[in-house]
Parts: C-alpha cells; sequence; structure tokens
C-alpha cells in the first residue's frame, strides 16, 4: 500500500500529502492553484516595510536547497507588489489584487510545463505580531497519457 493518499484529482491535476508537504501533479499545459490563506488577522494599516505584514512565493527546481530558492512575488500590506525572474515566467503567475482584504495570496499557475517543476513555497510573516508560517508545494509536471 503507498504511503500517499491522494486528495482529489480534477482535470489533469492530482493533489496529495507525502506526510510533510503538499504534491501536486498536474499535465502538461494545465493550471494549478496553490492555496496560501491566511484567516488571522492581517495588519494592513501600517506603511513602514518592516511593520507591515509580507507574503513571499518562493519556488527550489529540483536539487536546488532551500535557501537558494527563487523569489517569485514579494506582497506588502500597503499594496506593494514585487515580482521577480523573466517575464515569461511572472506572465504565468497571479495572485489575487484582493489579496490583503480577503487573506487569500493563492498562487496560480498557468500553461504548466517541465521546467515548472519544483518546490513552491509560500511564507506569510509579520515582525510586529510575530507570524510567521510557510506553506509547501511539490510541483510535477506529466505528459498526458496517448
Amino acid at each position: 500500500m503507498s504511503p500517499f493518499r491522494v486528495v482529489f484529482a480534477v482535470r489533469g491535476v492530482k493533489k496529495y500529502w507525502d506526510g510533510e508537504k503538499a504534491v501536486i501533479v498536474a499535465l502538461n499545459g494545465s493550471s494549478v492553484e496553490l492555496p496560501c490563506i491566511n484567516r488571522n488577522h492581517i495588519w494592513t494599516d501600517r506603511f513602514d516595510e518592516e511593520d507591515q505584514q509580507v507574503v513571499h512565493w518562493d519556488r527550489q527546481p529540483p536539487g536546488v536547497p532551500h535557501d537558494r530558492a527563487d523569489r517569485l512575488i514579494d506582497l506588502y500590506a500597503s499594496g506593494e507588489r514585487r515580482s521577480y525572474g523573466p517575464l515569461f515566467i511572472r506572465q504565468k503567475m497571479d495572485i489575487s489584487e484582493r489579496a490583503f482584504r480577503q487573506g487569500d495570496f493563492s498562487l496560480k499557475i498557468s500553461g504548466l510545463e517541465a521546467a515548472d517543476k519544483g518546490t513552491y513555497s509560500c511564507h506569510l510573516h509579520h515582525h510586529y505580531c510575530g507570524l510567521h508560517e510557510r506553506r509547501i508545494f511539490q510541483v510535477s509536471v506529466a505528459e498526458p497519457e496517448p
């Protein structure tokens, strides 16, 4: 019996928990959403970068350690948003403009291809209130069966 339990499979995307992180196997060309939701109070009334809640999305290509991950997106409660990496990668990734109002920082990745494989992590943190959470997803891309 496999140690993995399939959570659900829909539109060519399978998601399961491997005991440490969420694993997502999606078909080449499909889209996925990596959930990162904060149900706690969101600190949006401070404008000093050190005082506001910040959300980061990072990606580790296979074989790259966590401390060498590529930064994808920084979101600040003030509304500032920074995206990193080549334009073609930034255009594939989306987070709602209402992320801080809704507490939903889920990352949508469209047009998946083999190069998108890796470990994605969402970091929610706020120095003032001590919030520090990390959500981790292992994304694999599979070719459709003939």
